[in-house]
């Protein structure tokens, strides 16, 4: 601690209140931030699981497009593409944990997707809208998780800069700032017991003559 510290009695109790404190704090973030990377890691392991099951679900969806095109009239095909009556609507709500405020996307789909010509279509075109509709939502649902991540990665890095700050510069200093003021203290009481001593010795001697 560079600042030049008074030693008194009073700022040896501000700095053990202090210490006291920080260790308490210190304490505090430490549990905090084991809890966030443990909500991370379970977040990464839903976010993993999720992605590969929409890039088979997204393989399936093709599939399903893919046979419906082969079967059905370019003209057809086309037509359906381009006249889907469906219209999402977007919903964000918040989602909190660790005093954390997490997005979450919902999405509705406003219209019927499955208004288009039925002799003019197949079965596959009706499993593929299906699978695209169910797609829509997990994706979104994808997104809020890898929000989610980012969001608790950020709060990880704060914490474990305040952790770091406590435990390598504040509480060292204020330990250091104690021992120094005990340390004074003691020498003070050390010269007044001297001081007393020689004092005494002074008086006894008087006495004596």
């Amino acid at each position: 601690m560079a600042v030049q510290i008074s030693a008194t009695r009073m700022n040896l109790l501000n700095f053990k209140r202090k210490l006291k404190i920080a260790k308490k704090g210190h304490k505090l973030l430490k549990d905090k931030l084991e809890e966030l990377i443990r909500q991370f890691i379970l977040l990464i392991k839903e976010y993993k699981k999720k992605r590969g099951d929409i890039e088979t679900d997204l393989k399936a969806a093709y599939r399903q497009m893919y046979m419906a095109q082969i079967n059905m009239s370019s003209l057809d095909f086309n037509e359906f593409i381009y006249s889907s009556p469906v219209e999402p609507e977007l919903k964000i709500t918040k989602k909190n944990i660790m005093n954390i405020e997490f997005p979450q996307l919902e999405v509705e789909m406003k219209g019927n997707p499955y208004s288009y010509s039925i002799p003019m279509t197949n079965i596959y075109l009706d499993e593929a809208v299906t699978e695209y509709m169910r797609l829509v939502k997990k994706m979104l649902e994808l997104s809020s998780i890898e929000k989610g991540i980012y969001l608790l990665a950020d709060e990880i890095e704060k914490t474990r800069r305040r952790v770091n700050s406590l435990e390598y510069i504040l509480i060292p200093d204020f330990e250091q700032a104690i021992k120094f003021i005990s340390m004074k203290l003691d020498e003070r009481a050390r010269s007044v017991l001297t001081q007393l001593m020689k004092i005494k010795d002074m008086l006894e001697k008087k006495e004596k003559r």
